[in-house]
């Protein structure tokens, strides 16, 4: 499966990416290693991670690059599930034992635990979707930057004790 690199030269608030932080970007998202990727790019490791970590026109070029890619991907895979059924199906139709189980096991049926079934109160589930959509939100503007799984239950306290 061949992934096309996205356009690198976005620019975001006016600000553009130089010509090294185009190439860096592009060997990243094609799989090379952050070394590999400052080689090629003509600059030091360490350069391309102070742009990772502290370059915000940069990590938002590299959070777009990430997302055209996965969807891509996922895209690339969803056009191959039909296929992948078929080879499920036919392997099953042959008695395969090892297909069976894995996809018992893929479907959570071989765990020894009742597939876990979401809330029936439809206010509920409103409340959680509200708030996984402020948390969805909360990441896109901080590119990775950790939400608490449950804002209702977290708190500063909670949060000490796992630092510690």
């Amino acid at each position: 499966m061949s992934v096309t690199t996205p356009a690198t030269d976005e620019t975001v608030a006016g600000e553009s990416l130089s010509p090294e932080q185009q190439s860096a970007l592009e060997r990243l998202l094609i799989g090379d290693t952050v070394t590999a990727s400052a080689k090629v790019a003509g600059v030091h490791r360490a350069t391309l991670h102070r742009w990772l970590q502290n370059d915000f026109v940069f990590q938002a070029a590299w959070n777009r690059g990430r997302a055209e890619v996965r969807d891509s991907s996922e895209a690339a895979l969803l056009r191959l599930a039909p296929k992948a059924l078929a080879a499920i199906e036919k392997a099953l139709d042959g008695g395969d034992v090892q297909t069976a189980i894995a996809l018992l096991k893929g479907c959570g049926l071989l765990s020894g635990k009742s597939p876990k079934i979401g809330p029936v109160d439809e206010g509920i589930l409103r409340a959680y979707a509200e708030t996984t959509i402020d948390q969805e939100l909360a990441i896109r503007l901080a590119g990775t930057c950790p939400v608490p799984s449950n804002p209702a239950t977290s708190s500063p306290k909670r949060a000490a004790r796992r630092r510690s």
